[in-house]
């Protein structure tokens, strides 16, 4: 057998064999990337619309898996111990059961209630300090999360911003590079320390399933603003940031939404790559509807559908009686 001849024949195989996977890997990339042409179209479109986009448009949208959770289980000394750490202002606790939850009354009317995988917090003694720099209320938010490292383990500094002359801080674990919306940490910190916070969080199990195709972030912006102007109007939008991040789904799942945060702070829009659906995202529903209600003006006569969220579940807010947006 002629050993040479078949070492060449191995050899040329092989190079075609790269050749492919890489002109595999190549279109794939580009398949999946907000190439230059597009994104010029895309800011021509923005500056017709009457839209600022601080950031940069996400580019890459490869598919993504869906993941699945688990709420996590909260329980009473794990909460006592973590709000309460001082044994002598822990001894004074009562603990009572209201509309399902269990509801921590600590000294100077602290409160502190469990919902499933939720924890509230307040302390009316720390409201109305005086401001805070970020650094330190950043220093204040770290010793708070040095009490339990297991629980915030993989957490990070999401998003900060002043809010009535409090400083707003928003930590978020990650899955792999992609923040998951649904395990969050967000406290409201003055000079005074803690006035404010709010845990949810959820155990990750693994994936659901194969990767699947995810919406493109130009489609994602045009969604937002058509949704954003038939409210607005002619009103300029400013945006602060879009990115790409998994927030909790009905059936326990986590999926891939676009993440887009007006400027100025506070609640963002979220848009289900999958489905196109613009979601309610995972926080307090009265807190966000408020939130809401600074951005877009509320008239009676509007179509139902208030960024996903069914009108009975407002109408137990006393906020509004009907939403105001088509998907």
């Amino acid at each position: 057998m002629n050993w040479s001849f078949a070492k060449n024949i191995s050899i040329v195989c092989l190079i075609v064999l790269n050749i492919l996977l890489g002109g595999l890997v190549y279109f794939t990339s580009t398949k999946y990337t907000l190439t230059s042409v597009q994104e010029r179209a895309l800011n021509n479109y923005l500056s017709q619309s009457n839209v600022t986009l601080n950031g940069k448009p996400v580019k890459n949208f490869a598919p993504m898996c869906a993941l699945t959770i688990t709420p996590y289980p909260f329980g009473t000394d794990e909460v006592r111990k973590l709000f309460f750490p001082d044994s002598s202002e822990a001894s004074g606790i009562t603990v009572s059961l209201e509309d399902g939850a269990a509801v921590l009354h600590a000294r100077g009317g602290q409160t502190c209630t469990i919902d499933g995988n939720t924890v509230y917090y307040e302390n009316p003694e720390n409201f109305m300090g005086p401001a805070i720099e970020n650094t330190e209320a950043e220093k204040t938010a770290k010793a708070f999360m040095a009490q339990a490292p297991n629980l915030f383990k993989g957490f990070a500094l999401d998003k900060t911003y002043t809010q009535d002359g409090t400083t707003i801080l928003e930590y978020r674990s990650k899955y792999q590079s992609s923040i998951l919306y649904a395990n969050a940490l967000l406290l409201a910190v003055n000079s005074n320390g803690i006035e404010q916070a709010e845990i949810q969080m959820n155990e990750i199990n693994g994936t659901d399933g194969a990767a699947r195709e995810i919406l493109s972030p130009d489609a994602a912006l045009y969604l937002f603003v058509q949704n954003a102007n038939y409210i607005l109007g002619d009103e300029p939008i400013s945006l602060d940031s879009m990115d790409i991040v998994y927030t909790d789904a009905e059936n326990g799942t986590a999926v891939p939404c676009y993440r887009f945060y007006l400027e100025g702070g506070g609640q963002p829009v979220l848009i289900n790559a999958y489905t196109n659906e613009v979601l309610l995202p995972s926080a307090r529903e009265g807190d966000l509807i408020q939130s809401l209600l600074r951005h877009f003006v509320v008239t009676e006569n509007q179509p139902v559908s208030f960024f996903g969220l069914h009108p009975e579940r407002i109408k137990r807010y006393g906020s509004v009686q009907f939403p105001v947006l088509i998907i």
